[in-house]
């Protein structure tokens, strides 16, 4: 898993840590959280 991801776990730990693309930036978009 590349540390790309890891923000979302040290960020808010009850989220899910997401393997797709996709999903981050759609999740990005949502939150208006880019790291």
């Amino acid at each position: 898993m590349s540390s790309r991801y890891g923000w979302h776990v040290t960020q808010n730990p009850v989220m899910p840590v997401y393997n797709n693309k996709e999903e981050v930036d759609n999740l990005e978009r949502l939150t208006g959280t880019h790291n």
